[in-house]
């Protein structure tokens, strides 16, 4: 067995006992299987993270669309509020005018009761002369 660029003959030659060297390796590999461990939780975390952003990357889209969709709405109500906004304009105008008319007809017929009170005082006035010669 090698460790690094010492063998285990070397080890010994060099006064390290074999119970030093095999209590070294038994703890070098309880540390492997940790890091192995440690790779193990880390691989799990990175699926984890890796779903997650799938997830949130469907809700982006989702929202995304809700957005583009709730944009054409508004465009189109937008449309629809300057087309009321133009008939209400005109429904204005036409109410102007309406009682523009009506003021000349009420106008009109005032006159045409003067008219016909000065007429029937009028008629009055011959009656009551002809009344009084008869």
């Amino acid at each position: 067995m090698s460790l690094g660029w010492m063998t285990a003959s070397m080890c010994l030659q060099e006064g390290t006992s074999l119970t030093t060297l095999e209590v070294r390796v038994t703890k070098l590999e309880r540390e492997m299987k940790e890091v192995q461990n440690q790779g193990s939780a880390a691989r799990l975390l990175a699926s984890g993270a890796h779903e997650d952003t799938g997830t949130i990357g469907a809700k982006l889209n989702a929202q995304t669309s809700v957005l583009e969709k709730l944009r054409e709405t508004q465009v189109e109500q937008g449309k629809e509020i300057t087309s009321l906004r133009t008939e209400v304009a005109t429904l204005t105008n036409d109410v102007h005018q309406l009682d523009t008319k009506v003021e000349g007809l009420e106008t009109e017929m005032r006159a045409g009761f003067t008219e016909m009170r000065a007429g029937f005082t009028k008629l009055t006035e011959m009656i009551n002369v002809e009344n009084k010669t008869a």
